[in-house]
């Protein structure tokens, strides 16, 4: 149900945004639409801001800055039709939309982003991963069992068609001298198209210790419990209707685990300095799981 809301709920959340802008303009800022726009822009404005500048990959899990912004413009709203400062006509659709920008901030934050997953008994530290098979983007098999020998680190990520994903892979491009000191080959994971993963990576200029796998079908998110079954938004075409629940894993060089991130909300993913720390200390010491 979520992947069917959260499209329609981002269109209005746009839309509902440009129209308070432009009534705030064309009333020479009243304050009706002052409130209105405070209400309804605060969401939108930030998801645009990560989508296009990709600053972040680990948000507040609540936003509270947002969460006050938004239900303050509300409040100003509530107060300008009540003491009647504007025109009658304009007040239920000014509070219609401030009242739906504030229910979506809600909705978003406390039903749409968190996973509610369970522990995956298949990511133990200390312990390999199961047998897991993948693709490449040339179509051969590849084994979990293969990275042994050199240390792994592996993103499972929802879809090319993800922004805070994508923030994730820059930011971990952008520490490719660090992996590449410590012998840590980067492995990302998804169930999308070989043809949006070798456009990825194509795109992304991969270097070569670096690589993107394709887990059709979601064989290895399933063996691990990690699978996000309906999880990719309605309206993404060309993309998988399931996806997968971001998931970080580290491995040594025997192929053992000594790290793993499931984390419980898609817009929380780990710093990269937490894992690349684990790399640079001794397993023993070092090993945690993170998430649920």
């Amino acid at each position: 149900m979520n992947r069917l809301l959260i499209t329609p709920f981002l269109f209005v959340s746009f839309i509902s945004a440009g129209v308070a802008a432009y009534l705030l303009w064309d009333s020479q800022f009243a304050l009706l639409w002052l409130g209105t726009f405070i209400a309804a822009a605060p969401l939108p404005v930030s998801l645009l801001a990560s989508s296009i500048l990709g600053l972040s990959a680990r948000q507040s899990p609540n936003l509270p800055l947002l969460q006050g912004i938004t239900a303050g413009g509300l409040l100003l709203t509530l107060y300008s039709a009540v003491i009647g400062a504007e025109g009658n006509e304009a007040y239920g659709f000014a509070v219609v939309i401030g009242l739906f920008s504030v229910g979506f901030v809600q909705w978003y934050l406390r039903i749409y982003a968190p996973y509610n997953r369970t522990k995956s008994e298949g990511i133990v530290i200390g312990q390999p991963l199961p047998d897991l098979v993948f693709e490449t983007v040339d179509g051969a098999d590849m084994s979990s069992n293969d990275f042994v020998g050199h240390k792994t680190l592996i993103v499972f990520f929802r879809a090319n068609w993800c922004p805070l994903c994508m923030t994730q892979i820059k930011q971990l491009l952008g520490r490719t001298d660090r992996l590449l000191a410590a012998d840590v080959n980067v492995v990302f994971v998804s169930n999308q198209s070989t043809e949006h993963s070798k456009a990825l990576k194509e795109r992304m200029e991969f270097p070569e210790h670096f690589d993107i796998l394709v887990d059709r079908d979601l064989r290895a998110a399933k063996q691990l419990g990690i699978e996000d079954i309906g999880g990719t938004p309605f309206g993404m075409a060309g993309y998988p209707v399931d996806t997968v629940m971001a998931t970080v894993i580290a491995l040594d060089e025997k192929g053992n685990v000594l790290f793993g991130d499931e984390t419980d909300n898609y817009r929380r993913r780990p710093h990269p300095d937490t894992f690349l720390d684990m790399f640079d200390t001794p397993s023993a010491t070092a090993a945690t799981v993170q998430g649920v």
